[in-house]
């Protein structure tokens, strides 16, 4: 069967046998609903095909079966939708299929979907290819696919022509070039002053980047114009069809890229115009567009109704810079285009229009609306924000479908800190952020080829993962890009693959001699700035991650050139031994300093390099090195730099040639190993006889290592037979790199050697020791230093900072990969706060254990609020008169937070003053600064918190962020005389005004409390399988601030390891808290678990609720037969019985037997407070009132000679 099959004029009729039933599965592998079809034999008249690829594969679908299977798909983030998605096939371009789990994705509002049931959308991940990532749709037009993937082209299924539901084609997106009458025009609205790169918090943007991992779903309006609606076919259904075959297509790449979504109002079908001559837009005037489109969704939608806005038309393109969430700006967003379908339309016009309302800026650095600070591809730009194909000089004619990681940072800084910040519903899902690190900067010489290779994991789906590498240069440059230009990007912007690495130019090139348009080799003296960016192509949604790293190329050396062997007709034996040249080129000098190379052998013609001939040589220019035994026709040397990026490979192939000298060959592998010490490492290697050679080959260690570390599986060996020694290597061989050399020697035959390489990680991390803040540090004002001591083992650490000795969930600051021994972190720590930090360090063997977590005390705050008792200030309605109103506080502490939270002023008009807060230090804040319009009365508030900047009229009590920060005053006394100055700035209209009321709120830090101290820690004893309380007399701290035992609290850091902790008879874990007064209430135990350990223990530290905290403390544990408990054990013969249970006003305690001597009723509640005690002699039945008593669960001991009972109380009402 052919599957590929070039577009023709003659179409000939096809008659379809039946396709067989449709099955959707969850395990497995899926029924394929598709058939192959010859599309020679389909005849149809009048066929309107409006997407017609170069080339495609033809099949046919039971659309009405297929739909039934996908209606039976769990809707996204439904908890079906974690184990119970279906499973499809789709038909590839080469004519293979493959398998997708999917789940229903819809784009349209519920309301709107239920009026259009014929309409819906679907995502769906890859199970062949795990970096495949579709969405997929039916409508009343058909099926329609679109396939992400880092292993090939992305892929369309569309059908075969409109309205024909039967015939779909499937095929690359490379083989689909966009066709228009009418030259595309895009512009930025100049409402959007495009931000520069520089100006924007991109430290904020990038970690919003490398993930919060929160999708962010906006409420799209999107309308159309008549002409577009005809051209869709006239009628809502199928208008609203082919928009959300577009925008299942753009949110497809939006939510992969920037975790970004869109919804589809419940009412888009008011926005549905049909007729050119009455629709409100001048369909081919986009510019003119956008406040018709504003006026228009506003007037029928209600600007608090939708999120952002746009209209399809069939002109040109247009939209406003950074206008979601914007009152006046959210629907100036303009997409038009004279064949308003397929992959041309959804992805080079409309995700590009919307991408700049989210904040994406152009990219291309030629001269056609160029934005100066994103102009970091070269050309026209191949990215969905670029003008790829118009804008010549053109990189290609369409544009890629992802963003480039410059556009995702303007998106990110605006989705999160800008406009577009206030107005979408965030949906939180359990996928987390990848990781992302570049690797270091590097140094290269002139004109010579450079790899870049990047790190990348997911703690999902590490498969999944696709990353590009991108350069990030903005300069004007001469276009096509010169290698003689000292600025400006030399290296075209390419799509996500599933590789980390990038050759630069790209490798066919190279190998085939060319020099690229679009990828040039720098020439000078210059920097070139690269990002890693990852993306995870997670079904839920994307999260993404990047990291930048930059390449300076150095004139003082290169190109460096491989230069033997490197002509054509050359061959070479097996075992030969053959000299490698290259020409150096000052590459060992400064600012190089490459010492050392590589010399890789590649058997395909140069595009892998799976032999590694010598390494570590150095960097003289000439190695010899031994041909292996491969046979090929199309062999290849490249020379690599050693800690380095750049490389040169041999021009032409040679050959290698069957060996015509008896001897033996001897292959080691792996050439390089990666040991951690301590290990056994195991080397294979395997021998070969050439030219009938018999003779025994004996094996030695002659370098690197002594031959007694290795352990012969048998030695010698007969050639053609494979080896394995075994080398024991202890922790006191040191980290490093070691060249061991193998001597095979044989009667007969010349000795070979050969080396391996060992990468030695020893990972002694003992001596790590936490340094600050100090375990048990308290009264820590805003933030912090986090300090600890480096070790000779390690590479980085990771740090986490947690509410909760358990960590997890409860972190809220983590990094990760750090090289330094010191941690600022930029987030300050909310007052009277525990919290609790702990690091580990990390080596190339991976990472160590977490040490035990410090623990420290934020400072104590109190927040209270202040008026002044000089008011009102009048303002006199002459001239320009300040009037200030002075507040004097006497309390001394340190300012953590500031607020006004209201103010009353009269004078008209109010945009005449400036207000401003001066605190006693000197500092002054502008609160409010000549805004608002005409308006008389001011009645508001100011909080650097609020959501709000200052909206006018402001007269409503309203709290607003103010003009200047009130942040700066922290730090600061509150102690002194505040002054709040109104100032009229310009002349009012004559009337006198007046200040009428001010509150100022300081939350201020109070000085340092005493820690609590623990008076008695004392080891617990326990019979073996037994239990025992931990009793005042083994366990008691105190606070010297206070002698309420009740605010003494226990937090539980680490459990004991052969029994278990107990409050009365509930387990405690990690981070359980318990006080003091339940210690003295006897309700806390430990159970043993039988086993045969002696020694147990937990750790815990103190707090004492007013800011105190003592450090860690180990409570220790012995397992003793002779133990005694503490309190009498219970007796099985001693009952109790407590009723009504629940009581209202009264409880009975009843004893089944008679006793001797005293019996002890103490009554706790749930925090160990004792609330009633009672003793009484030789009665078998008492009465405890507790109607005074709020209704709750209490505690209920009972002490006699026989033991203690301790009985669960319930009092309700």
């Amino acid at each position: 069967m052919q599957f590929l099959k070039k577009s023709t004029l003659v179409l000939f009729l096809f008659l379809l046998s039946g396709l067989s039933g449709l099955m959707a599965q969850t395990t497995g592998k899926a029924a394929n609903p598709w058939n192959d079809f010859g599309e020679a034999n389909l005849v149809i008249q009048h066929m309107n095909r409006r997407i017609i690829p170069m080339v495609y594969r033809t099949v046919s679908l039971d659309f009405e079966g297929f739909k039934t299977t996908l209606d039976t798909a769990p809707m996204k983030f439904s908890a079906a939708a974690a184990d119970k998605k279906i499973r499809i096939t789709l038909p590839m371009p080469d004519g293979t299929s493959e398998i997708f789990e999917i789940v229903k994705a819809p784009i349209l509002h519920p309301d709107l979907a239920a009026r259009f049931p014929e309409i819906q959308s679907f995502a769906g991940k890859g199970m062949d290819d795990p970096t495949a990532y579709v969405r997929l749709d039916f409508t009343l037009k058909g099926f329609h696919a679109m396939i992400l993937s880092g292993r090939h082209s992305t892929v369309f299924i569309d059908p075969y022509a409109e309205g024909d539901t039967e015939h779909y084609i499937s095929y690359f997106k490379k083989d689909f070039v966009k066709q228009n009458t009418v030259p595309f025009q895009c512009g930025v609205e100049g409402n959007s002053v495009e931000e520069g790169i520089d100006d924007l918090d991109y430290t904020e943007a990038k970690t919003l980047l490398a993930g919060d991992c929160i999708l962010r779903k906006y409420r799209l309006a999107l309308a159309c114009t008549g002409e577009y609606a005809q051209y869709h076919g006239g009628t809502i259904p199928s208008v609203l069809s082919a928009m959300n075959t577009t925008m299942t297509r753009v949110i497809g790449v939006y939510e992969r890229d920037a975790a970004i979504t869109m919804e589809l109002i419940p009412n888009t079908d008011e926005l549905i115009f049909f007729s050119a001559s009455t629709d409100p837009y001048t369909n081919n005037n986009g510019n003119v567009m956008l406040d018709q489109n504003q006026e228009t969704v506003d007037n029928i939608i209600g600007s608090a109704n939708y999120d952002i806005g746009h209209v399809f038309s069939t002109g040109g393109g247009i939209a406003s810079l950074n206008s979601p969430c914007s009152p006046n700006r959210k629907a100036q967003g303009v997409t038009g285009l004279s064949n308003p379908i397929g992959d041309p339309f959804d992805i080079d016009y409309v995700a590009h229009e919307m991408g700049h309302q989210y904040g994406g800026n152009h990219t291309q650095n030629n001269d056609c609306q160029r934005n100066s600070d994103t102009a970091v591809e070269p050309g026209s730009a191949s990215s969905i924000m670029g003008y790829a194909g118009i804008c010549p000089p053109n990189v290609q004619p369409n544009s890629d479908d992802l963003f480039h990681i410059i556009n995702l940072r303007e998106i990110a800084q605006n989705v999160t800190f800008g406009t577009s910040s206030t107005c979408y519903e965030s949906l939180v899902s359990e996928n987390t952020p990848p990781t992302a690190y570049a690797g270091l900067d590097y140094t290269i010489p002139v004109g010579t080829p450079f790899e870049l290779i990047g790190t990348a994991d997911d703690e999902e789906d590490p498969g999944s993962l696709t990353s590009t590498w991108e350069q990030m240069d903005s300069q004007v440059a001469t276009m096509p890009p010169s290698g003689n230009s000292a600025g400006g990007p030399l290296f075209r912007s390419v799509n996500l693959t599933a590789s980390p690495s990038r050759v630069f130019p790209r490798l066919f090139d190279i190998v085939n001699n060319q020099n690229p348009t679009w990828e040039v080799l720098p020439q000078v003296a210059r920097t070139m700035k690269f990002t890693f960016s990852v993306r995870d192509n997670q079904l839920l949604h994307g999260c993404t991650a990047d990291d930048d790293m930059v390449v300076t190329v150095s004139d003082a050396g290169g190109p460096f050139l491989v230069t033997a062997p490197n002509t054509g007709g050359l061959s070479y034996e097996v075992n030969e031994s053959v000299e490698v040249t290259w020409d150096v080129a000052n590459t060992t000098v400064a600012p190089i300093n490459c010492a050392f190379v590589n010399v890789k052998l590649s058997v395909d013609g140069g595009f892998t390099y799976p032999y590694l001939l010598a390494y570590h040589q150095p960097n003289n220019g000439s190695t010899m090195v031994t041909i292996p035994n491969v046979l090929t026709n199309q062999a290849r040397v490249k020379v690599e730099s050693f800690e380095n990026v750049f490389f040169d490979i041999s021009n032409q192939n040679f050959a290698i040639v069957p060996a015509t000298v008896p001897g033996f060959t001897v292959e080691v592998g792996p050439f390089i190993q990666q040991v951690c010490t301590p290990a056994l490492v195991d080397i294979h290697f395997e021998t070969d006889s050439l030219v009938g050679f018999t003779n025994e080959v004996h094996f030695e260690l002659v370098a690197g290592l002594p031959d007694e570390v290795a352990s012969y599986a048998q030695n010698p060996i007969v050639p053609g037979q494979d080896g394995t020694f075994s080398l024991d290597l202890g922790t006191e061989v040191p980290s490093g790199s070691y060249e061991v050399i193998l001597q095979a020697t044989a009667a007969g035959a010349d000795t070979t050697y050969r080396s391996f390489i060992l990468e030695i990680t020893r990972s002694d991390f003992s001596d790590l020791a936490m340094a600050t803040p100090v375990n048990g540090e308290n009264g820590i004002i805003l933030g912090a230093d986090f300090s600890w001591n480096p070790i000779e083992d390690a590479d980085t650490y990771d740090l986490e900072i947690s509410t909760s000795p358990l960590f997890g969930d409860s972190v809220i600051i983590s990094a990760f990969g750090l090289m330094d021994t010191l941690l600022t972190p930029a987030e300050f720590f909310e007052p009277n706060h525990l919290f609790f930090w702990r690091i580990r360090a990390i080596n190339t063997c991976g990472p160590g254990p977490w040490l035990d977590p410090f623990a420290f005390q934020t400072v104590t705050t109190s927040c209270e609020t202040y008026t002044p008792d000089d008011l009102p200030k009048n303002i006199s309605g002459s001239g320009l008169p300040t009037i200030e109103s002075k507040l004097f506080i006497e309390s001394s502490g340190i300012i953590s937070d500031v607020n006004i939270p209201y103010m009353q002023a009269v004078y008209q008009p109010v945009n005449s003053l400036r207000i401003t807060l001066i605190s006693p230090a000197g500092t002054e804040v502008v609160l409010f600064d000549q805004n608002c319009g005409n308006t008389l009365n001011l009645r508001i508030g100011f909080d650097d918190d609020s959501p709000f900047n200052i909206t006018c009229p402001p007269d409503d009590g309203i709290v607003f962020r103010p003009v200047e920060s009130l942040s700066a005053f922290e730090g600061e006394d509150i102690q002194g005389e505040w002054t709040m100055r109104v100032k009229v700035v310009e002349s009012g209209f004559g009337a006198s005004g007046a200040l009428e009321e001010w509150s100022i709120e300081f939350c201020a830090a109070g000085n340092s409390t005493e820690s609590p101290y623990v008076v008695t820690n004392d080891t617990l004893y326990v019979p073996p399988a037994g239990f025992n309380y931990i009793t005042q007399n083994e366990l008691e701290v105190d606070d010297p601030d206070s002698d309420n035992l009740f605010f003494l609290e226990y937090t539980i850091l680490s459990l004991p390891a052969e029994g278990t902790l107990y409050y009365i008879d509930e387990p405690l874990g990690v981070g359980d808290v318990f006080r003091q007064t339940a210690v003295n209430a006897n309700y806390i135990t430990y159970v043993h678990d039988g086993g045969e350990e002696v020694y147990d223990h937990f750790n815990f530290l103190v707090r004492d609720g007013q800011g105190g905290l003592s450090p860690t403390q180990v409570f220790n544990i012995k397992i003793d037969e002779n133990a005694t408990v503490g309190i009498a054990e219970l007796v099985p013969d001693f009952g109790v019985t407590v009723f009504p249970n629940p009581a209202e006003h009264v409880v009975f305690v009843h004893l089944d037997t008679a006793l001797e001597g005293m019996v002890k009723l103490n009554l706790f509640d749930v925090d160990g407070r004792m609330l009633l005690e009672k003793e009484s002699a030789s009665l078998r039945q008492f009465s405890l009132g507790v109607e005074h008593l709020v209704p709750g669960i209490y505690f209920l001991n009972v002490q006699t000679t026989k033991g203690v009972v301790t009985k669960k109380i319930v009092v309700s009402r």
